[in-house]
């Protein structure tokens, strides 16, 4: 028997994440995952022989790296149970041969429970033959709230989904809330898993590079929020792509942004729409393997399915740096400033939807120029088409004024701002930005105020509207946005962002954009949108007005008829002084107002709480 058999689990201890970053809590680390290098290839794994009626266990710790082991689940019986937890952990170089049947449903789990940390899986074949229904590949618990990076995991053969990873999106209102971590996947294959193949449900989550084929069901099923789809071939039997769920409102938005990706068919269920498919199929799926992806357990185990980072280019080598748009973009402005010579020049290749890519068309906008030895360069484009340049040297700071509509790419590869900054060298050993200016932009309705660790301004085309002293000093800014379709502002600031607070303007709070150097944030972190859970019992008329939505929690509303007892913001009803004479309210926004009134002549409040505190009506 291995010693990984005796593992202890570890406790879970899942945390809020904070709306404010203290000192020395750096919000420069927002961004994607940036990794040294993968591992070299390995000749030598362990092989753990399960035996008959056995059930191998691994539990991977924080910080802890298990790698080059391959399972033999052949016995009959024979079953494993790999789970990991709390932060910084990694698998790598694993691979499953034999029949699993009789063992748990979910064999490998995943999550990671600090807000701020990640998770690795690299280098998976887990493609046994299944002989239990409704087993899954891999799951990622509902508790996730960190990052967790899969890359080049093969799954095969599941009769639930391959990949489940859409839990950590429940809504506040699932018995099993999520925490809302992020998952992407890269340079995967799952193929002939009954559910889905692949299966997301949180904002920031990313699909890129992969495959999806065979299945008695579905590609790619986004379950709830949004996730980008980016290079990849989805195909399934009843649909390639799936939104949403009949169950639970939340799924009615989910929503995918797809780029240089091929499917043929997609479905809704419940209240989401196809509609929300943000993209163009670019031709038919092909069932492929991406390229180091393992194609056997004895090859993942080994790890000759890793592959090395490439080697950093030179300083002195040109990177093409382009900005690219979706056919419906319309004056999508950009910036950025580079350590070493730039210039125009036209891509060697089309965008997606077939638009040319070149710098320097729009002669009006289009500019680059030379101050005190940096370079600066910018410019506008739009309808499907992109600008292009030569970069001489790392790039250090970039902004992108409407990215729902333009992304960026460097050689040809679609990145984030963050990505462009380390890739071309722009930052130092530890992520940071050397010297140059970052980028903070806020769009919608709200009062804010941010501090930063080095100094920060507005940026040139909005300095006119802001009085330094007023309005920002040396290391602060406090401003307001009114809410209309041209509020928004840009700020650049050196160091990192150590406090960031948003409140309402005139009563209201919207986020439209809150974006760090071109990123968007997780706006649940800095406005509490909900959903928040409203229980009232006793004897008494009451209404409630809510700044979001309200609707009866699931066990109560058979009871409440929508446009009688409530509508999109409010609720008006009775109880009755009887035992059972208690209601529950979800609710997003805020409490706006609420009356109480007798009922009958009696008025005996047994229950006000939200999110079980109780309150008294004064203080809504």
């Amino acid at each position: 028997m291995s010693a990984d058999d005796t593992n202890a689990d570890e406790s879970i201890e899942t945390s809020r994440r904070q709306y404010l970053f203290g000192a020395g809590a750096a919000l420069g680390a927002l961004g994607l995952l940036g990794t040294a290098g993968r591992s070299a290839a390995a000749e030598d794994y362990e092989t753990i022989t399960v035996g008959a009626g056995e059930t191998f266990t691994k539990n991977v710790g924080s910080g802890e790296i298990w790698e080059n082991k391959l399972i033999d689940i052949s016995a009959s019986g024979a079953t494993y149970q790999i789970q990991a937890d709390g932060s910084d952990w990694t698998i790598r170089n694993i691979g499953i041969i034999g029949h699993y049947e009789g063992g748990h449903t979910e064999p490998f789990r995943a999550r990671v429970t600090d807000p701020n940390g990640t998770g690795i899986i690299e280098n998976v074949y887990v493609a046994p033959t299944v002989g239990d229904g409704n087993a899954t590949g891999l799951y990622v618990y509902w508790n996730h709230a960190g990052h967790i990076e899969i890359e080049r995991f093969n799954v095969q053969n599941w009769t639930d989904n391959g990949i489940y990873a859409s839990g950590p999106g429940n809504s506040g209102s699932h018995s099993v809330p999520g925490a809302g971590g992020t998952v992407t996947i890269r340079n995967s294959y799952s193929k002939n898993n009954d559910t889905s193949n692949f299966r997301l449900g949180t904002h920031g989550s990313k699909l890129v590079n992969c495959c999806a084929a065979g299945g008695s069901s579905r590609g790619h099923w986004q379950f709830y929020e949004s996730a980008e789809i980016v290079d990849c071939d989805l195909g399934g039997h009843t649909s390639d792509l799936a939104l949403g769920d009949a169950v639970w409102e939340k799924s009615n938005h989910a929503s995918l942004t797809m780029s240089n990706s091929r499917w043929e068919t997609a479905h809704a269920h419940g209240g989401a729409s196809t509609a929300n498919i943000d993209g163009t199929p670019q031709g038919s799926p092909v069932d492929r393997v991406p390229d180091g992806c393992p194609t056997s357990a004895e090859e993942a185990a080994s790890g000759s399915g890793s592959v090395q980072e490439p080697a950093p280019k030179p300083p002195t080598d040109k990177n093409l740096v382009a900005f690219v748009t979706k056919p419906d973009a319309r004056f999508a402005a950009y910036e950025f400033r580079a350590n070493g010579a730039v210039e125009f020049t036209e891509a060697p290749y089309e965008s997606p939807s077939g638009g040319q890519i070149e710098g320097g068309t729009y002669k009006a906008e289009d500019f680059v120029e030379q101050i005190d030895g940096a370079w600066h360069a910018g410019g506008v484009t739009g309808g499907g088409a992109g600008d292009a340049f030569l970069v001489d040297g790392p790039v250090t700071s970039v902004s992108v004024d409407q990215p729902d509509a333009m992304w960026i790419e460097l050689d040809g590869e679609r990145v984030s701002a963050d990505e462009l900054v380390e890739r071309t060298g722009g930052s130092d050993e530890d992520g940071t930005v050397t010297d140059e200016f970052r980028t903070l932009e806020i769009a919608g309705q709200c009062e804010y105020r941010v501090e930063v660790s080095g100094e920060i301004r507005p940026a040139e085309a909005h300095a006119k509207w802001l009085t330094e002293g007023e309005a920002y000093g040396d290391d602060w800014a406090e401003w307001w946005l009114s809410g209309s379709d041209s509020a928004r502002t840009v700020w650049e600031f050196t160091g990192e962002i150590m406090s960031l607070e948003i409140d309402d303007r005139d009563g209201d709070t919207e986020l439209r954009t809150l974006a760090v150097d071109g990123e968007e944030l997780d706006h649940s972190e800095y406005v509490d949108i909900g959903p928040h859970r409203l229980e009232v019992a006793g004897q008494y008329e009451y209404r409630i007005e809510v700044s979001g939505e309200i609707r009866p929690a699931e066990a109560h509303a058979k009871w409440l008829t929508e446009g009688e007892a409530y509508g999109d913001d409010w609720a008006e009803w009775w109880l009755s002084g009887s035992d059972e004479a208690r209601t529950v309210w979800i609710y997003t926004g805020e409490i706006t107002n609420l009356d109480v009134t007798d009922y009958g002549g009696v008025t005996d409040v047994r229950t006000l709480t939200v999110d079980g505190k109780s309150v008294e009506p004064s203080q809504l």
